[in-house]
């Protein structure tokens, strides 16, 4: 028998062991053994030298990779004890949340407003669904593409009732409240609220009296005076506005935002800044006055709104569907399916048996 036939056997053996039980891979090799020799035998007798008639049977038999592939295939896997498929699903979703944690627990609509080692976790973990996935796919020696993009359409449908249940959102307003939290959070916008309704207020003598105003003795105090302002809106101080070189950000004078004014759903609210001169004041009160009184009276609308939706939901209301949310987890989500796909096309390459054998007779 030709030296290339005992490699051959050898290198199946090689290429089977511990993935399939000992006495299953015997069998395989003396079966495959028997059939080369038969082959061999037969071309030599048609007239082939040994070595010829033994390449000549290995190729119409098959190389031991492909072979070895073959028999593995039909072999049940396993991956720590359970079918592999089951194990890439369990990374797909893993990387799936990583991928999504930005989103899901450090944007503003939620509630956790985490430092920038939670991304980095996150990233770390997404990281290791993939190293799951890839070694689910080597271990079942087969492409889980089909699975992984059914488990990723499914996982981007389920986003919506989750995140339509965790968040209780009014349609274009950024923040929310999350169901978890809705003790602690419910009372907090309905406290910001009553300071928006103060803040209304405030902006709307603010306006009237420097509309007036010629001199700074002619305005309230609360006007003139940043610390009376920040005590209406349970605030400190005032964090001035630095506007120019020739502006004294330490001023006295009290005016509203030019960035606008922001009430969160945490209870906490950016409003107003300060001016060193009257003057300058008097400018910012008259071109953003209204533009902030605008704009507070357009978030108390979404405020109303989720207050309602905070109690509806303490009195048992499940879901309050808002795409504002749901949209971008559901695109996200979906964008990962490529990266899935490259990922299973990468590893079954690298799950194949690696040839090892040589191409010439072993003296």
């Amino acid at each position: 028998m030709a030296k290339l036939i005992d490699w051959y056997v050898v290198e199946l053996k090689l290429l089977l062991n511990q993935k399939m039980p000992a006495s299953r891979i015997e069998k395989i090799v003396m079966e495959a053994e028997a059939h080369l020799n038969e082959s061999v035998s037969r071309k030599v007798a048609e007239g082939l030298t040994e070595s010829e008639a033994a390449a000549s049977a290995i190729d119409a038999y098959g190389r031991p990779e492909k072979v070895a592939m073959g028999f593995l295939k039909g072999w049940p896997q396993k991956l720590w004890g359970l079918n592999p498929v089951w194990w890439a699903g369990a990374g797909a979703w893993v990387t799936i949340y990583a991928w999504n944690f930005h989103w899901l627990t450090l944007s503003a609509p939620f509630d956790n407003f985490g430092n920038l080692w939670q991304n980095y976790l996150a990233g770390v973990v997404g990281l290791i669904g993939m190293a799951i996935i890839t070694a689910s796919i080597r271990a079942g020696l087969r492409s889980y593409r089909l699975p992984l993009a059914g488990f990723t359409v499914l996982a981007a449908l389920l986003s919506i009732p989750l995140i339509s249940y965790w968040m209780i959102s009014v349609p274009g307003m950024y923040e929310g409240i999350s169901r978890f939290h809705l003790s602690r959070d419910l009372p907090r916008v309905e406290h910001n609220l009553k300071a928006m309704n103060m803040y209304d207020a405030y902006l709307t003598h603010g306006i009237s009296e420097y509309a007036s105003a010629s001199k700074s003795s002619q305005l309230s105090e609360d006007l003139q005076n940043p610390a009376a302002a920040a005590s209406k809106f349970g605030a400190e101080k005032l964090y001035p506005a630095v506007l120019g070189i020739t502006l004294d950000p330490g001023g006295k004078y009290v005016v509203p935002r030019r960035f606008g004014a922001f009430f969160l759903v945490n209870g906490s609210a950016i409003v107003l800044e300060t001016m060193a001169s009257f003057d300058d004041a008097k400018k910012e009160w008259s071109e953003f006055g209204p533009t902030d009184l605008k704009q507070v009276r357009d978030q108390r609308v979404g405020f109303i709104r989720l207050a309602a939706y905070g109690r509806d939901a303490k009195a048992g209301k499940l879901f309050f569907p808002n795409p504002d949310l749901w949209i971008g987890t559901v695109f996200w989500t979906l964008i990962l399916m490529p990266a899935f796909l490259l990922v299973d096309w990468l590893a079954l390459r690298t799950a194949l048996p690696k040839r090892r054998w040589p191409q010439r007779v072993i003296a």
